[in-house]
């Protein structure tokens, strides 16, 4: 026996009770959504899940309101994959990403997923925005980093008093416990050029 909806060929699923008379999927939306046209998309799913609200930029973003990656970027499933959400509104609403290009955000908002506030580019195009933009970590608001810009202004003007002196480079780098390449890359401005 067929399904009681006209486009289904699907077999009957429960042959008595409430649902009787419902292939499986039928059955389901019925159940869970009191609706059997109900269709849960990635599409409508992604709607669901956006907030729009006024930044700085232009135009609002659609910011993310469900689970975030680590860098802030919206994620979600489709079809049992991970997404990420700026990705997935790029692809909805302008088309397939080419191999080698990236989707940037031009609000500088990772979680938003306006598609006017997404473009394409390079990993270095997008390294440059950030750059341009001063989103760039440097100095001390780098983690990892072991010296402060006094440090830098010190190895900077002991070498320039200094600069004859035999062996000062290694001498800066065991004073400062860094090697002497960074002393060289320092005094350069190659590093720290900020300062």
């Amino acid at each position: 026996m067929k399904c009681k909806v006209k486009v289904c060929e699907e077999e009957v699923h429960a042959k008595s009770g409430q649902y009787a008379g419902y292939c499986g999927i039928h059955r389901m939306r019925l159940m869970r959504h009191d609706d059997i046209n109900y269709i849960n998309s990635p599409f409508q799913r992604f709607k669901k899940y956006i907030k729009v609200i006024q930044r700085d930029y232009e135009t609002p973003c659609w910011e993310w309101q469900r689970s975030l990656s680590k860098k802030g970027y919206g994620k979600f499933k489709v079809n049992s994959q991970n997404v990420s959400a700026h990705v997935f509104s790029y692809e909805y609403f302008k088309g397939k990403i080419p191999k080698g290009l990236q989707v940037h955000h031009k609000c500088n908002n990772p979680s938003c997923c306006n598609p006017d506030h997404l473009v394409l580019g390079t990993h270095q195009d997008n390294m440059n925005y950030k750059v341009k933009c001063n989103r760039q970590c440097k100095g001390i608001s780098i983690n990892t980093a072991k010296l402060t810009s006094s440090d830098i202004l010190s190895i900077r003007a002991m070498y320039n008093d200094n600069k004859g002196v035999f062996g000062i480079i290694n001498q800066l780098a065991k004073q400062f416990k860094i090697n002497r390449n960074q002393i060289s890359a320092i005094i350069n401005r190659k590093a720290w050029k900020h300062i």
